[in-house]
């Protein structure tokens, strides 16, 4: 039987705030918001030649960032429940995480 320790709890937290600062992040870069320079972004020689194809690339590439963070916050909330599922089992049999969940 698994059981929760805080370093499994802070693995699913950092997964669930590196995603939500990740997409954070990203949406700028969608938005068309970020402006062609040499420190943000996503920066390759084609991409710095002219304004349109930098705003492509960037919106691309913040849409992706977005996906790759949505499934890593789901993995993160998994995780958490996941593990709090093992360790409320353990400690009040009874009582069952997933039938909090319509709360």
């Amino acid at each position: 039987m698994m059981t929760m320790t805080y370093a499994n709890l802070l693995y699913s937290l950092m997964n669930i705030a590196s995603g939500l600062l990740f997409i954070a992040i990203s949406i700028p870069l969608v938005l068309h918001r970020v402006r062609m320079n040499h420190f943000c972004g996503f920066r390759f020689r084609a991409s710095l030649r002219s304004e349109n194809i930098w705003f492509a690339v960037n919106a691309y590439g913040g849409r992706q960032l977005i996906i790759c963070s949505i499934l890593m916050i789901v993995a993160g909330v998994v995780c958490l429940f996941l593990l709090a599922e093992f360790f409320f089992a353990k400690q009040f049999p009874s009582l069952s995480v997933w039938a909090l969940l319509p709360l």
